[in-house]
């Protein structure tokens, strides 16, 4: 065989190859790190679970903070000034079943024992919040978000535990709170608290209440079934909670409002607004500064109970605008974002 037949024969080979090898990399399962990929296939026990663009989670909105946790810590700062508080009985959790964050990196795990089935939504991590069976519970995760916003939007990823049923009796869980300078009865500003009550039958209702500027308590909002069980175990929901300051020191004129969609859903379902909130400030902060995820909880629960948290948000825009439904992954790629801050 002569030079120039040899040299043809070897290039005839490098593009075969370089043909199989593409198909090949089509075909390969997508890694557990999708960290270069705007569209990610999210791993839940082995298994595809989710396919999450993370462009299309909040409708384009300019967020302000966004933590999926992915970094595996609490302890950083951003330059919005966001921080994350005081906290109870809480971890950042991963999809191999390992507690990898308690206040401090650890590498606990794999945890199995009742079996967990930790996820993420966007990612392998979440922020769990576990409650004991058989007692009140108290798991909380405080955060202050640098600065106060009279029109604040906070949205996040919450999966129902996987056993949910509702404690007994008439009792209170709380679920959210967000308030301008001290929480409740503690100083000036209104607060306003979300909560689940008992519905029977082990689902929980939803029970709202918006504290005045000058602390005065206007009793519950009793709303409808927020959580069915046992239809709802496990589903993640999408949740958008909006605070909104009074036009003025007279006016009752304050937003206090959920939303929430299950995945899979394309419209937002209100559970409830209240829209007369005599809220404008009388402190130091004109607007919403502080607030908390879950909380205490009164009901006693049958069975140890975590809650997943993912994909955490705060804008002073409106989040629900209802993004394009998902796609596949896009052919571009755009750097790994675990967590970021739009100045």
């Amino acid at each position: 065989m002569n030079g120039r037949l040899l040299l043809s024969f070897w290039a005839g080979l490098a593009i075969i190859s370089t043909s199989v090898s593409a198909q090949t990399a089509s075909l390969s399962p997508v890694p557990k790190d999708l960290g270069t990929d705007s569209s990610r296939e999210v791993r839940g026990h082995g298994e595809t679970k989710h396919k999450v663009n993370r462009q299309n989670l909040w409708g384009g909105a300019k967020l302000r903070f966004v933590e999926n946790f992915e970094s595996g810590t609490l302890n950083r700062s951003h330059p919005s000034g966001f921080r994350w508080g005081s906290s109870r009985s809480r971890a950042i959790v991963r999809d191999d079943q390992y507690i990898v964050w308690k206040g401090k990196p650890r590498m606990e795990g794999p945890i199995g024992d009742p079996p967990r089935k930790w996820e993420g939504f966007s990612g392998s991590h979440a922020l769990m919040f576990s409650y004991p069976a058989g007692k009140n519970g108290f798991s909380e995760q405080r955060f202050s978000l640098g600065r106060a916003y009279p029109d604040l939007w906070v949205g996040y990823w919450l999966r129902v535990p996987i056993n949910w049923k509702h404690g007994s009796g008439n009792t209170n869980n709380k679920f959210f709170a967000i308030w301008m300078d001290e929480y409740e009865y503690k100083g000036p500003g209104a607060t306003g608290v979300i909560q689940i009550r008992n519905a029977g039958d082990g689902d929980s209702k939803i029970s709202p209440y918006a504290m005045t500027r000058d602390n005065h308590h206007p009793g519950e909002e009793l709303g409808k079934t927020f959580i069915r069980s046992p239809e709802d175990q496990g589903r993640w929901m999408q949740v958008v909670i909006h605070a909104q300051m009074a036009s003025g020191p007279t006016n009752r004129d304050g937003i206090f409002e959920l939303y929430r969609r299950w995945e899979g859903e394309s419209e937002f379902d209100q559970i409830f607004r209240i829209d007369d909130w005599e809220n404008y400030h009388v402190g130091g902060n004109e607007g919403f500064a502080h607030g908390y995820l879950m909380g205490w909880a009164n009901a006693t629960q049958p069975y140890t109970s975590e809650w997943l948290l993912d994909d955490f948000v705060f804008s002073d825009q409106s989040l629900l605008k209802t993004p394009a439904p998902r796609s596949a992954p896009r052919e571009e790629s755009s750097p790994s974002i675990p967590s970021f801050v739009v100045p």
